[in-house]
C-alpha cells in the first residue's frame, strides 16, 4: 500500500536592516493559507511605516527602481513555488527575501 505524502507549505522571510537580521518561518497545511501569509508579508513590506522597505515603493505601489531592486515570480501563473526578493542598491544590509516553498515531511 502506497503511503500518503505529508506536504507542508513553508513561507520563509530572510530579512536584514542596518540594526538587525533574522529569519521568520511559517508552516501551513494548505497552499491557500501559505499564499495568504505570503501576500500579507508583501503588503506589509510595501505599506508599513515601521519598515525600511516602505521607502522602496511610491504611494501607488510602484518600485523606486533607481534605489531598489525587486526580483519576483508572483505573476507567473505556472510557478509552483514563489519568491519575492527586495534589495537596496546602496545598502547591502537592507534586504527582504521571501519564499513560498512546498516541502515533503519524511
Amino acid at each position: 500500500m502506497e503511503q500518503k505524502k505529508n506536504i507542508v507549505y513553508m513561507v520563509q522571510l530572510d530579512w536584514s536592516n542596518d540594526d538587525d537580521q533574522g529569519i521568520l518561518t511559517y508552516l501551513y497545511d494548505t497552499k491557500e493559507k501559505a499564499r495568504q501569509k505570503f501576500d500579507e508579508i508583501i503588503n506589509e513590506d510595501k505599506n508599513s511605516s515601521d519598515l525600511w522597505s516602505k521607502d522602496a515603493f511610491d504611494e501607488n505601489g510602484y518600485l523606486n527602481e533607481e534605489d531598489y531592486e525587486l526580483e519576483t515570480n508572483i505573476d507567473d501563473e505556472n510557478a509552483i513555488e514563489l519568491y519575492w526578493e527586495l534589495k537596496c542598491n546602496g545598502n547591502f544590509y537592507l534586504h527582504n527575501f521571501l519564499e513560498l516553498r512546498i516541502m515533503e515531511v519524511q
